[in-house]
Parts: structure tokens; sequence; C-alpha cells
């Protein structure tokens, strides 16, 4: 019942009055988990008719006028005197609206911790300290070998398409300002900046590992605690896909690797902590990724997903990757 409720008065009010019920009320042997709980505050209802009411029945509005009883159950005691602050030796503590003190306790409380209420807790970020590195080519070059059955102007077309969901997805999980772009690509990067992604130029790097680990020095620097290497060529790419294997990274120091659909290269790869000495990409790297973390130290978990295993580098990817889609 809410505070200043008259159904307090008019329901409890003549079970209370019974003599040997106010007589079991007053003595000692009462059990501690009772609290008596007013509604009425300097002679008016918190809420509702009770004071009105108890005016019009020739009762003096007051605390001792109209309480109601809270019995605690025995498994939640402790609970409950934690949330006061009092040691459950002294659970017999009497809360008071007029005053709003836990009385055993000697000092003020908190009103919505006296009454045992839950307070909202902060919740820590799920993506706290994790980055995504995103290593992309520029359009025009990339994905070479569907030459064979896209014109340049689609094959372009499909790179940037993949590298702007890429981009947005991340977003999504870890946040812009977790996120890092690797490229040569201007317009990639302009577009990157302009949605509040650190983007790093890899200028005359030899190759995509050391490309990568341009970008993980930046995240490094940004204050990550782990990292997750996302290509942009992952079609069935989600943020829930990705937040699924994000969970599985073990504790670290921990890796994460995400076969392709063949179980031979490595499309998802986690690191925690960040250490540019594992990346291993191209080819195979699969076995290389877990055979060099391994080594190095870390906790290594293989973790498969149908969405995250298809990434389109052969024409018969694409057409599989089309074919989903129809």
């Amino acid at each position: 019942m809410g505070p200043g409720s008259s159904r307090t008065l008019r329901c409890q009010g003549p079970f209370l009055n019974g003599a040997e019920i106010t007589a079991g009320l007053n003595s000692n042997s009462y059990p501690p988990a009772a609290i008596a709980v007013s509604p009425i505050v300097g002679g008016q209802a918190i809420k509702g008719p009770a004071a009105k009411i108890m005016r019009e029945l020739g009762v003096q509005p007051f605390s001792a006028g109209n309480r109601a009883l809270l019995l605690r159950p025995r498994k939640d005691a402790r609970d409950r005197s934690r949330r006061c602050g009092a040691s459950a030796r002294r659970r017999s503590a009497w809360v008071a609206h007029d005053d709003h003190r836990c009385r055993d306790a000697g000092r003020r409380r908190p009103r919505a911790a006296c009454l045992g209420v839950r307070r909202a807790r902060p919740q820590r970020a799920l993506m706290s300290g994790v980055f995504a590195l995103i290593p992309a080519k520029e359009p025009a070059l990339g994905k070479s070998r569907l030459a064979c059955i896209l014109p340049d102007s689609e094959r372009r077309a499909l790179n940037h398409l993949l590298a702007r969901r890429t981009l947005e997805c991340c977003i999504g999980v870890f946040g812009a300002g977790r996120t890092v772009l690797v490229t040569t690509a201007q317009v990639l990067a302009e577009e990157a900046r302009s949605l509040g992604i650190e983007v790093v130029r890899d200028g005359n790097a030899d190759g995509l590992n050391a490309a990568l680990a341009l970008a993980a020095a930046r995240a490094l620097e940004m204050g990550a605690d782990a990292a997750f290497v996302v290509p942009t060529d992952l079609a069935r790419l989600s943020e829930a896909s990705l937040r699924a294997a994000i969970t599985c990274l073990p504790t670290a120091p921990g890796c994460l690797v995400v076969p392709d659909r063949r179980r031979e290269g490595t499309n998802l790869l986690g690191l925690a902590p960040l250490r540019a000495e594992v990346f291993a990409f191209g080819g195979p790297s699969r076995a290389r990724h877990l055979e060099r973390a391994g080594q190095l130290g870390y906790s290594v978990r293989e973790y498969r997903d149908q969405a995250l295993a298809l990434d389109i580098d052969l024409p018969e990817d694409y057409e599989l990757w089309r074919a989903g889609k129809k």
C-alpha cells in the first residue's frame, strides 16, 4: 500500500486495535524482523486521504496512529541489514518517516537506503577499454580476385559498401572513440573522421600486419586494454554477431580466434592485452594465430559463428553471399 493510503487505516486499523495484537507489538519478544512505517509526516499524509479520514474518525493524525507492518522473510534479513547499514545483531530498527533516520545506526541515512529501496547503480559499459582495429584498402584496389566476375566500378562500390558497414557496426558496438581505422584510402579516411573514428594512415607500411601494428600502437596510446581486428570483408557482419564473439574473449591474457568458413584464415582476432606480435594475417592465418598466441602466454579460444565465417575473398564467396541475400 502506498504512503498515506486510506486502505491502510480502514483495512489494518481494526486488526491493529486488537488488545492481544497491541500487547504483542509493544512487547520486547516481538520478532526483530518487524518494521513500522508511518505514512504521516507533520500531521499530513504523504499521499492519499488517510489524514482526512483519521480526523473524521476523531483520531489525531500522527505516526503512531497509522502504521503498516512489513514482515521481512528470514532469508532477506541480511540483505536488508546491509541496505540500512545495521549489523545482523541489531535488525530491530524502527524506520520513522518523521525524521528519516535509521535509529539503531546512530546517524542519518539516505531515506531510500533506510527503506530498503534499491538505488540504480551505474552500469559499466560492455565495451569499456576494448577497441576495434579496422584495416581497409583503397576501394578501387581491394578484392582483386573478384575482377573476373565484377566490373571495376561494381567491385569498387562493393568494397566501399562493406567498409562503410564495418565502420558503422563497430561504432555501434565499440563506440566511435574506440574504433581505429588504418588505411591509405582518402575517401574512407574522410568518412571515418566525419563519424568520429580515429584514423591512422598506413603510409609505407609493409603489408597488412605492419599496418595493423600502427593501428595497435595508436589504440594503446588511447588507453586500449584489449582490441579486436575487424576486417572489412565480413559480408554478414552485424552488431549482434560481433557482440556475441566479444563476450567469448578469455580473461586476460586471452586470445579469441574466429576462423573463416574453410577454417584456414582468421576473420576476427581478439587480444587482451593487445600485442602486435600476435598478428599473422595472410593465407592460412588461423593456425599461425593459435600457435603464436599460445607461445606468448595467451589463453587461446576458437569461436565459430556462421555470420562471421563468410568473408568475400573468392568468386564463390561472393556468389554465396548473393544467394543468401535473395
